[in-house]
């Protein structure tokens, strides 16, 4: 419904003022739902990131014969996690107090001959200072031991905890 001629100056600067009140609640309204179209835009990109990390990780874990626990089924021997275990621990050296319930989980990549190539934090302990120092006991222990059948798995996942 067409709004009537204003008649005088007064009514027109009223009419003009509601107009620009108006214009301005709808820009704001807009901008408002693009902020939050935004918004949840970016976490479902984060948990779609997620979900890919968690996927990855498993299908990891699935093609890994051995792990930090060397417990798993179809492990190239049974004891290859203690192993794995002994060969990084001279180099674990914690100088502060850490939980002992953290766990830090690494991708390892190693060449034919048990050489360590690679390296990744792929799940933090939520303490970097335990992260750090694992990750440097790993890659100082250069060269991991072979499993039961002359050969290094690779790549691994590693689990270090305290």
């Amino acid at each position: 419904m067409p709004l009537p001629k204003p008649t005088d100056d007064k009514s027109r600067k009223e009419l003009e003022a509601a107009k620009s009140a108006e214009e301005k609640l709808r820009k704001e309204s807009e901008a408002a739902m693009a902020e939050l179209e935004q918004r949840l835009k970016a976490k479902a990109e984060q948990a779609q990131s997620e979900k890919l990390r968690k996927d990855q990780l498993e299908r990891t874990m699935k093609q890994v014969p051995g792990t930090g626990t060397g417990a798993q089924t179809g492990s190239p021997d049974a004891e290859y996690g203690a192993k794995v275990r002994e060969a990084i621990r001279p180099h674990f050296l914690l100088i502060k107090e850490v939980s002992p319930n953290l766990t830090a989980e690494y991708l390892v990549k190693t060449v034919a001959n048990g050489k360590i190539v690679d390296a990744k934090l792929i799940k933090s302990s939520g303490d970097t200072y335990l992260d750090d120092v694992a990750l440097k006991a790993i890659l100082k222990t250069e060269r991991l031991p072979p499993d039961k059948d002359g050969k290094v798995p690779s790549p691994m996942v590693i689990v270090i905890s305290p």
